[in-house]
C-alpha cells in the first residue's frame, strides 16, 4: 500500500484508526479481519517500525507493521505483516 499524506502534521499519525479516519484507508487494509470467530476471545496487538526514505528530512518512510493475533480459547497465535510507504507532499491538495 502507498499512502500520500498532504498534511505533514498527519504523517506520524498511522495507527489503524488514523489510517481509516484521517487518511481514508479501507478498514479491511488497516488490521487483520476476524471472520467466523467469537470476537470476545480474540486479542490483537500491533507494533509498527518506521524506516526513513529519501533522506533524513524528507518525512517519507516505509512502515513495517506486525500484528499478533491470539485466540484465547485455543491459545493459537497468528502473525500478520503489512508493509506500506508514506510520502509527505506538504500542504498541497493530493
Amino acid at each position: 500500500m502507498i499512502l500520500y499524506v498532504c498534511n505533514s502534521g498527519f504523517a506520524d499519525r498511522l495507527t489503524p484508526e488514523d489510517l481509516q479516519y484521517l487518511h481514508g484507508v479501507d478498514p479491511r487494509n488497516t488490521k487483520p479481519q476476524i471472520v467466523n470467530f467469537d470476537c470476545n476471545t480474540i486479542y490483537m496487538y500491533f507494533n509498527d517500525q518506521a524506516i526513513g526514505l529519501n533522506g533524513v528530512n524528507s518525512g517519507d518512510k516505509k512502515i513495517i507493521g506486525s500484528w499478533t493475533v491470539l485466540d484465547w480459547l485455543t491459545g493459537s497465535t497468528y502473525t500478520y505483516i503489512r508493509v506500506f510507504r508514506v510520502f509527505v507532499h506538504g500542504l498541497e491538495i493530493c
